[in-house]
């Protein structure tokens, strides 16, 4: 037998269960026996009225009626086209589609590069009401809303120039050093690029080495961003020996390079190095194979970097080859000037036009460094044959470069000195600023 208590004014809501159920009784009691009454309570029972239609608060986060506009930076992601960035955040899809017609009048969707930054400003009533995105130094693409539909509108900012002085002591090496220091990868790649002719980066750098660098920049003048505009002047400490570098820019002769205080030209027929921070793992020279297990000769040089990293052009030339080529891989070879080839293994693939007789500039991207062929893992195989013989690259003696004469080594000496004041104005200004 189950006692179920039921308070006295619900006993006729409860004959039912006693009816269904035989083993159940009801007993009643008087509840005003048990609690006190609601009148003797210190809160007015008159605040229990019934709220059924009183209008609840608006949900915390959602924007009210009259806010701000407020704004949502998103990134393209790998493998992820524009609609699908807008729909994943929120965009409706008949309006993300209004949306690439108004961008693809400016730019070409399809193409736009992971990371890719886009900028949404959002209404008060969660509508798109605007995207902002950069499309190159100082402009930008701004759609707008008007009614359904968005108008494009480029928009460039004001430029200003700002000049830099950088010195530091290599620690590591020039690249970590430089971006301990504050410089740009633009710089970098840049002083990377001038003094590849007359510097081995593997052997030569060590720690406590010096370099300094002076060079303008452009500024936007609306978000503070920079791009480098020249770099003037460069110089490296290697064991206590000086390598300067001056650019010179003489219309007369049509000349925009890099020069030595004397006036010879910092190009050497080659690069020593045909692609950037690399890591030299493998020598010219007989060794053990790491695939075969036999020792034979190593006809070149092994560089270890990044899967993808670009491979450069050691010099101008005519692509003889670029194509698949058994245990070499993707491979490509380039005759120079004065009976010089050169080789590069194992590539993941080829930059764009690069095809058995085109030509080609030093410096220029011609393909990405990979694994295929017969390798154990990513590299570069780099080769420089003379008059049909592998030479070691670190022991080739170059033919020298172009040095300056008459009324442009005249000019050149100008443009030292008026760089020379400029870095020593800035430098004094820098001091009495600080």
């Amino acid at each position: 037998m189950l006692l179920a208590l039921v308070p006295i004014n619900s006993m006729a809501m409860a004959a039912p269960l006693s009816e269904a159920y035989s083993n159940i009784k009801l007993m009643p009691y008087d509840l005003s026996h048990m609690l006190p009454h609601l009148t003797d309570l210190p809160i007015s029972y008159q605040e229990y009225e019934d709220q059924s239609r009183a209008v609840s608060p608006p949900l915390r986060g959602k924007v009210e009626e009259g806010g701000k506009e407020r704004t949502k930076k998103v990134w393209l992601a790998k493998n992820q086209g524009v609609l699908s960035l807008l729909v994943d955040n929120g965009i409706d899809q008949a309006e993300a589609h209004r949306v690439i017609k108004a961008l693809s009048g400016h730019i070409n969707v399809s193409t736009m590069p992971v990371g890719k930054e886009f900028e949404l400003v959002i209404s008060p009533t969660e509508k798109l009401n605007k995207i902002i995105l950069s499309i190159g130094f100082a402009q930008r693409l701004e759609l707008v809303r008007e009614g359904k539909n968005f108008t494009a509108h480029q928009i460039k900012s004001p430029v200003g120039a700002r000049k830099h002085y950088v010195k530091g002591v290599i620690s590591g090496n020039l690249y970590q050093s430089g971006r301990r220091s504050g410089l740009s990868n633009a710089v970098l790649t840049k002083l990377n690029e001038i003094f590849s002719y007359s510097v081995d980066f593997q052997r030569q750098i060590r720690d406590g080495d010096q370099f300094s660098v002076f060079y303008d920049t452009s500024v936007d003048t609306q978000t503070g961003n920079e791009e480098l505009n020249k770099l003037v002047f460069a110089e490296l400490v290697l064991s206590g020996k000086k390598i300067t570098l001056y650019r010179f820019s003489d219309e007369g002769s049509r000349i925009a390079d890099y020069f030595y205080p004397e006036g010879q030209s910092s190009r050497g027929l080659l690069m020593r190095t045909p692609l950037e921070n690399a890591r030299l793992s493998s020598y010219f020279g007989r060794r053990k194979h790491p695939v075969l297990g036999y020792t034979r000769m190593h006809k070149g040089l092994d560089f270890g970097a990044p899967l993808g990293t670009p491979i450069l052009a050691a010099g101008d030339g005519i692509v003889e080859r670029a194509s698949y080529f058994g245990s070499f891989g993707n491979y490509i070879r380039i005759r120079h000037n004065s009976g010089i080839k050169t080789i590069y293994a194992h590539l993941k693939g080829y930059a764009k036009g690069i095809n058995k007789g085109v030509r080609v500039r030093q410096g220029q991207t011609i393909g990405y460094l990979g694994a295929t062929g017969r390798v154990q893992g990513r590299h570069l195989h780099y080769e420089i044959h003379k008059d049909g013989r592998a030479v070691d690259p670190l022991r080739l003696d170059l033919p020298v470069s172009n040095r300056l004469t008459g009324a442009s080594l005249h000019r050149y000496y100008q443009q030292v000195e008026k760089i020379q004041d400029e870095l020593i104005n800035y430098t004094r200004s820098d001091i009495s600023g600080s």
